[in-house]
């Protein structure tokens, strides 16, 4: 038996970026930040943040590109998956990232127009 899943909770580093395939299927990556906490050698509880590329696939995927934005926060169920990439003839690298299968909201994106006119006032 063998399990492949994967559960974050963490802030967006960056905007989503909206991709599309060559057979025009659409997808979103999302770069998410989550932290973990240690002790350092002088015992002090420092703390180290990760990045996780998040690729999110079809309508979900445009739902994340149209209402998610830097600095949101997240939570993701999805699984790992690993493939190879070749940027040219010499090199060639192994990639893992996250599929997502849920993605849920847990910050909701700024009303810059409100915001806007706040400032204005």
């Amino acid at each position: 038996m063998s399990i492949n899943r994967v559960f974050l909770s963490g802030r967006l580093g960056q905007t989503p970026e909206l991709r599309t395939t060559d057979q025009g299927k659409a997808y979103t990556i999302l770069k998410i930040a989550t932290n973990r906490y240690y002790s350092s050698e002088d015992q002090q509880l420092e703390a180290k943040t990760d990045w996780h590329d998040v690729f999110v696939w079809g309508k979900q995927g445009e739902n994340c590109h149209r209402y998610l934005s830097r600095g949101q926060a997240v939570s993701i169920e999805g699984f790992l998956k690993s493939y190879k990439s070749i940027e040219n003839e010499r090199e060639n690298y192994q990639k893992t990232i996250i599929q997502a299968l849920h993605v849920d909201f847990l910050s909701s994106k700024p009303d810059t127009q409100n915001l806007t006119s706040k400032i204005k006032s």
